[in-house]
């Protein structure tokens, strides 16, 4: 499936020449996509190794980090100087210790910022948690199609039929000003806290180490991440599981 080598191209003609085939196959109707992800996967790999410690190897490994957990990173940076010293290796592997601190199972990071319905006042995570509730947490900014989906499509009808057992916590984050958020929030009619995080030292999303949005997660009642990296289509489930969660 992989072509043979062709002696005319420089090591980054050649790969970039059968990621390009094998993607041309991934997006051919009726192939098998399955099989030849595994074979797309085995040679980045391949690659990764072979190359190991030259430009091409690191532009390889960094298309492969976002999806490698704590210890995976850990080895990555231990390779050679060229790794530990690149930028976004660098920022991946602080977002994987971040993710996995935050993994389930683990206590919650505090969130603080700008009380969306009170921009006078400052909330907190934990004042939430406080009451004693499974606390559904998603992040979102106005810019971001998907996470206000999240938030028009299914939140606002969870809040609706869970309120008196579960709290919802929408944290607003990767904005610039408040005032596009304040306007969104208005527009979605969001009626649950909702955190403006205003401080990029104390960003969300570095604590709890995600790439992007949207990001959902739950904290169980006792202060326990019970799930995180939600999909869209299994938050409602996750709602039920904790709900049923005995204590």
């Amino acid at each position: 499936m992989i072509p043979s080598s062709n002696q005319g191209l420089t090591p980054e003609q050649e790969f970039e020449r059968t990621i390009n085939n094998l993607t041309k196959q991934l997006k051919k109707r009726g192939s098998n996509t399955d099989s030849i992800k595994q074979v797309y996967d085995a040679y980045l790999i391949e690659q990764s190794q072979k190359y190991l410690g030259t430009p091409l190897g690191l532009s390889i490994t960094r298309s492969m980090a976002e999806d490698f957990t704590r210890q995976q990173m850990d080895s990555v940076m231990s390779l050679c100087d060229l790794y530990a010293n690149d930028d976004r290796l660098r920022r991946l592997w602080k977002a994987a210790i971040a993710a996995d601190s935050t993994s389930v199972g683990m206590k919650y990071v505090e969130i603080e910022g700008v009380d969306l319905n009170n921009t006078q006042e400052r909330v907190s995570l934990s004042g939430i948690v406080a009451q004693g509730k499974p606390v559904v947490v998603n992040f979102w900014a106005s810019w971001s199609i998907p996470s206000c989906d999240i938030i028009r499509k299914q939140l606002v009808e969870y809040n609706l039929e869970y309120a008196d057992k579960v709290n919802f916590v929408s944290v607003a984050v990767l904005e610039d000003s408040i005032k596009s958020i304040q306007r969104a929030a208005s527009e979605m009619a969001i009626e649950w806290t909702s955190i403006y995080a205003d401080n990029p030292q104390e960003s969300p999303t570095k604590k709890y180490g995600t790439l992007g949005i949207p990001f959902v997660m739950i904290i169980g009642k006792n202060g326990i991440i019970k799930a995180r990296d939600i999909k869209p289509e299994d938050i409602l489930k996750a709602i039920e599981n904790e709900l049923h969660e005995q204590y």
